[in-house]
């Protein structure tokens, strides 16, 4: 019951006429339109100081809600690539517990 009540004051509407869902809709919605106001101004915040060497951002970049438009990078390749990017010198290290030094107290 107190759910409904905090999603209503989120929307700022009386919550008799509506179920917790419609709710839940409204207080997203509201919370989307929020953070498209916030991400502009931190756009226009972040371009007014960049220089020549940084690039301008779109608000986009600051909005939690906009997904990503650039795929996801996975690691193609296999152990023997490695190895020949990082040449025969590179060797596995392993770390003993008695080369940790201990924390003063």
């Amino acid at each position: 019951m107190k759910i409904i009540y905090q999603y209503a004051g989120i929307v700022g509407v009386n919550p008799d006429p509506y179920s917790l869902r419609e709710l839940m809709w409204m207080a997203d919605g509201r919370s989307r339109v929020a953070w498209d106001r916030v991400s502009a101004l931190c756009a226009v915040i972040f371009n007014s100081h960049i220089t020549s060497r940084s690039q301008a951002l779109g608000a986009d970049t600051f909005n939690p809600y906009v997904k990503s438009k650039r795929p996801r990078q996975g690691i193609d390749g296999s152990v023997e690539d490695l190895k020949s990017v990082w040449g025969a010198r590179a060797k596995t290290m392993i770390v003993k517990p008695s080369q940790f030094r201990r924390a003063e107290a």
